[in-house]
């Protein structure tokens, strides 16, 4: 097996195995770190890679987020559900936001 996919798959056992062994205070504050991450992450991918300015990169994060918790809370849905909703809804607004933010 390649040794970059050894890591990988280490990785991900070792995901799946923590919500068992790390004490709720400490799931809650990796979790925390983990989104942190994936935000840097798409912001690097952004401004690093392509070279685009970001027009409300975290606004656009946490309207997905808030619309997804807002989701689960109100209407009971499951979490794949959620997120596609909280996906969905900050595309919606983004859509016009970037179309007039990037007329001439």
């Amino acid at each position: 097996m390649i040794p970059s996919r050894l890591f990988a798959l280490a990785g991900l056992v070792a995901l799946a195995v923590v919500p068992w062994v790390l004490a709720r205070h400490q799931l809650s504050l990796l979790t925390d770190l983990l989104i942190a991450g994936l935000f840097a992450m798409s912001l690097d991918l952004i401004m690093g890679y392509t070279g685009m300015v970001s027009f409300g990169h975290a606004a656009y994060f946490g309207l997905g987020a808030y619309a997804s918790a807002l989701v689960l809370l109100h209407f009971a849905q499951p979490v794949p559900i959620a997120l596609l909703a909280g996906a969905l809804l900050a595309g919606a607004v983004a859509v016009p936001v970037g179309w007039f933010s990037t007329r001439a």
